[in-house]
C-alpha cells in the first residue's frame, strides 16, 4: 500500500516545497525603496558650512493647486534650527530670490496657500550646526499628491560655490521642540565636521510619493493563495487517478 502511493507522496512533497519557496517571495512584494507611501515621513540631511543658514523648499511645485490630493509634502513644525514664516506673514523667508530664477522668489516657486494648508509649510530656513550638518523632517498625508517632488537647498553663497550636499533618509520619527503630537525619537550618527567650502553636489534631491492609503500596509500579492489551491486540486486529482 505504501509503495502504491509513493509517487503521489513524492509529487505532493515537490509541490509544497515549491510553494514554500514562492510564497515568501510573493509576500515580500511592496513599494520600492526609492518611493514613499502617502502618510510616511522622511528626512533631508543638509551638509554645508557650519553655523550658516540655508533656504530649503519644494521647488517647481507652483503648478499645483495646493488643495487636498494635490499638495507637496510639508516641513514638520517645531524642529530645532529651523525657522518658518507665519501663515499670515510677514514672508521674510519666502521672498528669497533663488539662483537662476530670473528674479522669482520661493513663494513664486511653490504651491499656493489654500484654506486647508498654508504654503509656508513648503519652505523654511535651516541653520547648519557646528558639525556642518542639519536634519529637516518632512511629512506626507492623504492630501499629498502622488508624484515626484524635488527639494532644493541653497543660499546666496552656495549658489555661487555649490558648497552643500543633501541626502534623504526614510523612514523616520521626528524630534520636536514643542509639539507633543510628534514622536521625540530620531536615530543619530556622528557627523564629521565640515570646515571647507569645497564643491559638494547635488543641491537638489528627488522623492517619489506613491498612492498607498494612510493607515494600511502595502497590499500583498494574492498569487500565493491561488498556488495553494492549485496544489490541493492537483493532489486530489492524482489521488483519484490512483
Amino acid at each position: 500500500m505504501m509503495q502504491k502511493h509513493t509517487p503521489l507522496i513524492t509529487v505532493l512533497v515537490i509541490i509544497f516545497f515549491i510553494a514554500a519557496m514562492v510564497i515568501p517571495a510573493l509576500a515580500a512584494d511592496g513599494p520600492s525603496n526609492d518611493a514613499l507611501p502617502r502618510g510616511g515621513r522622511f528626512t533631508i540631511t543638509v551638509t554645508g558650512t557650519p553655523k550658516t543658514p540655508y533656504y530649503i523648499w519644494l521647488t517647481r511645485t507652483f503648478t499645483m493647486t495646493g488643495k487636498p490630493g494635490d499638495q507637496p509634502p510639508i516641513i514638520i513644525g517645531y524642529q530645532g534650527g529651523i525657522q518658518q514664516d507665519p501663515p499670515n506673514g510677514p514672508y521674510t523667508i519666502g521672498l528669497y530670490a533663488f539662483n537662476n530664477g530670473n528674479g522669482r522668489t520661493i513663494l513664486d516657486d511653490i504651491a499656493p496657500s489654500t484654506p486647508e494648508m498654508s504654503n509656508t509649510n513648503y519652505y523654511a530656513l535651516v541653520t547648519i550646526d557646528a558639525d556642518g550638518r542639519a536634519v529637516v523632517a518632512f511629512q506626507t498625508s492623504s492630501g499629498t499628491a502622488t508624484r515626484t517632488f524635488s527639494i532644493k537647498v541653497e543660499n546666496l553663497q552656495s549658489a555661487a560655490k555649490d558648497n552643500i550636499l543633501i541626502e534623504r533618509t526614510l523612514p523616520v520619527r521626528v524630534p520636536t521642540t514643542s509639539a507633543p503630537e510628534f514622536p521625540t525619537f530620531l536615530p543619530t550618527t556622528p557627523a564629521p565636521a565640515v570646515t571647507s567650502t569645497a564643491s559638494l553636489v547635488p543641491t537638489t534631491i528627488v522623492l517619489t510619493i506613491i498612492p498607498v492609503p494612510i493607515g494600511t500596509s502595502p497590499q500583498q500579492s494574492p498569487s500565493w493563495m491561488g498556488f495553494c489551491i492549485l496544489s490541493v486540486v492537483t493532489g486530489y486529482v492524482l489521488l483519484r487517478k490512483r
